[in-house]
Order: C-alpha cells, then sequence, then structure tokens
C-alpha cells in the first residue's frame, strides 16, 4: 500500500499544524462569542435594572397615593373613637376624676365621654 507518506515527518508535522490553528480557531471563536453573550448579558442587566427602578419607582408613588387618601378618609370621617383615648377616659374616671374634668383633659366632647363610659359599664355588665 501506498502509505508511505504518512510516515514523513514533513506530513507529521503538517497535520500536527492544521490540528494546532485549528484548535486556535476555535479558541479565537469561542473568545468572540464569549464576548458576545457578555455583551447581552450586560444589556440584558441594564435593562432589567432599568425596570426595577421604574418599578419601585411606580410602586413608592403608590404608596404615597395610598397614604394620602388614608389620611384624606380619616380626615374626612373627623378623628372617630379612638381606642386610646377610651383607655383613657376609663382610667381617668376610675381614679374618681369627673366627666366634664375628663372631658376637658382629653379635649374631648362631654358627651363622647359620657358615651364611653355607658358603653364600658354596658359591657362591665354583660360580662360579669
Amino acid at each position: 500500500m501506498q502509505f508511505d507518506w504518512i510516515l514523513n515527518p514533513v506530513a507529521q508535522y503538517a497535520v500536527i499544524g492544521v490540528g494546532l490553528l485549528g484548535s486556535l480557531a476555535l479558541w479565537i471563536t469561542a473568545k468572540f462569542e464569549l464576548r458576545a453573550v457578555r455583551s447581552q448579558v450586560s444589556d440584558s442587566h441594564g435593562a432589567i435594572e432599568g425596570n426595577v427602578r421604574e418599578l419601585s419607582a411606580s410602586v413608592n408613588q403608590i404608596r404615597v397615593e395610598r397614604e394620602t387618601e388614608a389620611l384624606a378618609a380619616a380626615h374626612a370621617l373627623g378623628q372617630g373613637l379612638n381606642l386610646t383615648k377610651r383607655a383613657q377616659v376609663v382610667r381617668m374616671d376610675r381614679r374618681g376624676e369627673t366627666i366634664h374634668s375628663i372631658a376637658a383633659a382629653l379635649q374631648t366632647p362631654v358627651n363622647e365621654v359620657e358615651l364611653i363610659l355607658k358603653l364600658e359599664r354596658l359591657l362591665n355588665s354583660r360580662s360579669q
């Protein structure tokens, strides 16, 4: 058979050289592809950060709007019955203060203090 050329050192060096050049070409193309992928990831990361900032601003704006609406609703309804005020009225009544002095100290109407005390007495009578 005529495969003597395989044993020729020049042919062996040529095959090794072509293999090395092929490996080098593969390595260079892999580097370029890696650079392109990194660029795409960086661009998408920047876009995601922009979206997160927009969403954060929207959430903050909605939060401020809700707080404003809640404050407006609370202001529109008036103070209502404050539970800490109720506790203060009951505490002052148990100390023996008059209804008028309780109303003056808490800056609430006398009839509201009377109502709170009536409700407290009613709740105490039912629980006993």
